[in-house]
């Protein structure tokens, strides 16, 4: 009697890790190629990896929603940091012509 994959056989784990490679690079394809194009406008000046793991992260903490919620609060995250640059840059710039 052969041992089936659900007594726990010694191929029945290799199965399984390709089965969810094969799903990881499909779902990540499908979200790289298929769903960020329409979702993320061209101006939004976001690195492409910072897309991608805004948008993974987001559906692993929201769900479905996640599609939008994870990229639009790395853009709120990449804007405030800008601004929060631009400022103390500006700061520096009138200290020194004081000076």
């Amino acid at each position: 009697m052969r041992p089936s994959p659900e007594d726990g056989a010694p191929g029945a784990r290799g199965v399984r890790d390709e089965r969810d490679r094969v799903g990881g690079v499909f779902v990540i394809g499908l979200i790289d190629n298929l769903l960020r194009p329409p979702l993320v406008v061209q101006g939004t000046r976001l690195p492409d990896y910072v897309v991608l793991i805004s948008t993974v992260g987001g559906i692993s903490l929201f769900g479905i929603n996640g599609f939008v919620i994870g990229p639009l609060i790395a853009a709120l995250f990449i804007a405030a940091w800008s601004l929060f640059a631009e400022q103390q840059s500006a700061e520096r710039a009138k200290s020194t012509d004081i000076e």
